[in-house]
Formats: C-alpha cells, sequence, structure tokens
C-alpha cells in the first residue's frame, strides 16, 4: 500500500516545487506563546532518525499513527521531513508540532490532502509562527482520506535536539473548524456570542474581531461542561499580547482600530463554551416609564419643577431605554444597571439588564416608600411627593452613563378649596 500510493507523488512533485521558497506567511513571524496550561507534546521514543531515513520529499514519506507523539529531527536550514497520515472515518484532523527549545531554530509546519485519483497533494495549510512556537493547523478529514504533514527549518537546526509531532483526530467537530490557527480565524462582528466546542485537549478556536474606531469591550468566557477549565487568550494584528483571561471571568478592554484575534484553550478537558463579545455602554438616550399597579395616575404632571413622569411610592416601575457605546452607536447585547432611589431614603433598588440587538433594555425596579418632603397643591387635595432619582449604569465599569429624576408620589390629602 505505501509503494502505490507514494508512487502517486511522482506527478506531485512539480506541483509542490521541490526546493522551492516557503510561502509568505499571512501574519508576523513572531513567536506566539502557547494557551497556558494547556497540555504540551512530551518526549516519546524517536520515529527514524534523519540520518537512517530519507523522508525529505514527499514521495519519502514516513507512515504514522493517530494518537501518537513522535519525535525527529532537522540538520540543516530548509531541510524538510515529509510524513503521512491515514483517517478511516470523517471529522477534524489536527496536526501539532513542538520545536526544540531553542531560541534560534524556527520550524514551519505544512498540511496538504491526497487527491488519490490525480495523485497530487492539495489544500496546502501553513503554520508560520516565530521561533519556539508551536505550530498548530486543523482541517476537516474524509473517511478513508489521506494526509501528508511537512516540517520545515525555516531558520536554525539541531541533530541532537528533537521536534515532536503529533496527528489526533476529533470525530465529532463544531461546525466552526478547522480554526487551530490564526489564519484560520473565524471573523465576527458586532456584539457576537460565539458557541462552539474544545474537541480535544489540544483544540485551539481561534476568532478574529475587527475594530474600526476606539471601543471600549466586554469580553466573558463560559464553560458549560463540568470538569472542563477553559481559558482565552487576546492578540494584536501583529501577535502581541492583549490579555489573558479565565474562565467566568469578565474583562473590559479599551481597544485602538486594528484586528484582534481571540484564542480559546484547554487547561483541563474537553466540551463546549460561549465567548461573548459586546461593547460598553457608555451613554443612553431618554427614559421612559410606565406603572401598571398605578395605571390611571401614573403619567407626567408638573409639581413646580416642569413635566416629569409621576410613580406611586411602594410599587414596581418598569423603565425603558436605549444604550449606545463611545462611538455612538446602539450597544447591542450590553449590560446595564438600573438604579432607583427614593429622596430621603437609604435603600435603593437596583436591576442589571441586558439590552436587546438594537441597544433597548426593560428594567422593574421598586420605587421605597418616602416621607412625602414636598407638598403640590391640587386644588381639591394636597399631593405630598419625594424626587426619585433613577440613574443607569454600565454593569462593566461602573459609571454612571444616564440619570433622570421624576415625582415620587407619597400620599395626598383630600382639602377642597
Amino acid at each position: 500500500m505505501r509503494r502505490k500510493l507514494l508512487a502517486f507523488l511522482c506527478a506531485s512533485m512539480a506541483v509542490l516545487g521541490c526546493g522551492s521558497e516557503q510561502p509568505s506567511s499571512q501574519v508576523p513571524r513572531v513567536p506566539l506563546a502557547p494557551p497556558e496550561g494547556m497540555k504540551t507534546l512530551s518526549t516519546s521514543a524517536a520515529l527514524v532518525s534523519p540520518l537512517a531515513a530519507n523522508n525529505h520529499d514527499a514521495s519519502q514519506a514516513i507512515a504514522i499513527n493517530l494518537e501518537t507523539v513522535y519525535g525527529d529531527h532537522l540538520t540543516a536550514v530548509g531541510q524538510e521531513d515529509w510524513y503521512y497520515v491515514y483517517t478511516p472515518s470523517a471529522g477534524k484532523l489536527t496536526a501539532l508540532m513542538v520545536p526544540p527549545n531553542d531560541a534560534t531554530i524556527d520550524y514551519d509546519l505544512s498540511v496538504f490532502s491526497l487527491n488519490a485519483s490525480t495523485g497530487y497533494l492539495e489544500n496546502q495549510l501553513d503554520s508560520m509562527y516565530g521561533p519556539g512556537s508551536t505550530e498548530q493547523l486543523s482541517l476537516s478529514a474524509s473517511q478513508g482520506g489521506y494526509y501528508f504533514i511537512r516540517v520545515t527549518s525555516y531558520a536554525g537546526s539541531s541533530a541532537t535536539a528533537p521536534f515532536y509531532l503529533l496527528a489526533t483526530f476529533s470525530p465529532n467537530p463544531d461546525p466552526a473548524e478547522p480554526d487551530d490557527n490564526v489564519t484560520q480565524a473565524r471573523a465576527v462582528s458586532g456584539s457576537p456570542t460565539i458557541q462552539q466546542t474544545i474537541d480535544n485537549v489540544y483544540d485551539q478556536d481561534w476568532v478574529s474581531y475587527q475594530v474600526t474606531s476606539q471601543t471600549n469591550l466586554r469580553v466573558k468566557l463560559d464553560g458549560q461542561t463540568a470538569g472542563s477549565t477553559f481559558f482565552l487568550d487576546i492578540f494584536n494584528s501583529n501577535l502581541g499580547s492583549v490579555g489573558r483571561g479565565s474562565q467566568g471571568s469578565t474583562y473590559v478592554l479599551s481597544l485602538a482600530p486594528g484586528t484582534y484575534y481571540f484564542r480559546i484553550a484547554s487547561s483541563s478537558g474537553t466540551g463546549s463554551y460561549t465567548l461573548s463579545l459586546s461593547p460598553v455602554v457608555t451613554q443612553i438616550g431618554t427614559l421612559s416609564y410606565i406603572q401598571p399597579c398605578w395605571a390611571d395616575d401614573a403619567h407626567p404632571v408638573n409639581y413646580g419643577y416642569g413635566t416629569r413622569f409621576r410613580a406611586k411610592e411602594g410599587c414596581e416601575l418598569i423603565v425603558t431605554g436605549q444604550a449606545f457605546d463611545s462611538n455612538h452607536q446602539v450597544a447591542s447585547s450590553a449590560h446595564v444597571t438600573v438604579v432607583f432611589q427614593t429622596e430621603g431614603i437609604t435603600n435603593i433598588s437596583r436591576k442589571d439588564v441586558v439590552t436587546d440587538v438594537f441597544g433597548y433594555f426593560t428594567a422593574s425596579v421598586f420605587v421605597p416608600n418616602g416621607y412625602g418632603l414636598h407638598y403640590y397643591d391640587n386644588w381639591v387635595s394636597g399631593h405630598y411627593w419625594d424626587w426619585g432619582y433613577v440613574s443607569v449604569y454600565s454593569t462593566d465599569t461602573a459609571a454612571l452613563v444616564g440619570s433622570d429624576s421624576i415625582y415620587a408620589f407619597s400620599y395626598q390629602l383630600y382639602q377642597p378649596h
């Protein structure tokens, strides 16, 4: 089988351009730190010594097994080591390579699909981070497919320090796969809620997010599988670290215009997670109110301080508004806190809510009973009222983003003139 398979590759070598230059990377060739706490490849028995095997072109590729860590060497700059793996069923194939721990060594990883009808290698994928970086790629594998893996020395080499190589298979990847490399990042915008899975302990999910103007962005990662722990790394367009987040925590990032990358990985277990990205509220529009418990009398009146909404103390008030971000765009899926306080009363009522896709929010807050510190002569009766203070805060930053004052009706005394 090996002889028949590799015979297909004779015609493919002209297409591959044996000895040609490496394709240019789509991202900066800079060192990329691996996910903190993620499982790493460990030392294993050497696959085959490059000095004894001539696996330096595709026609001499060495067969490797899934779920097995191999060690091998590159002994010269520009040298290539080739391998191939078979996938018995459809799913996701992930290849990862850990280079020697040497800042002068920079190895690249490439994966190809074999077209068994033509003998050509197709659909080339490349992972080309900087020195010392773990290179990782994934692809959608077909049943009965053959996939070729190439490890190349871009800079440096070692006849004694091995690199380590693993091909692992996931039978049930989520629809966003393959996305194990920054070049495979899924592009999102606006206020997305991303629901995906970590399908193996080495899996990395990459998401790209475009910022067109200065933006404050709320970021939260939630794991949804008991016993699994996920975490998040955030990078700028040059793959410089912007921050690192843990599962269950909320972060607010101040981002300048540009492209940002989010990498989700696991330090323990596999399973599903949700990544939420939403703008931080910086201002709100005009607030409006209804009070079903006092529907006939809860409406705007003028108690001598302009026309304002009048609410009854001692029952719920429904507050509605629209939130905007720092770019004056509607803040969809944003988090706001609505607070109500009656004049002279220390107790407050608060409600945390999330805006809809158009930035609107609705919160029901209780109007505490006050003392009726102010008096208004309503001719047939005297109305005693207090100021009712409505405040809206960004839940993420605790910044006050809007406020209003209404009349909080306390009681009345009959006194016809």
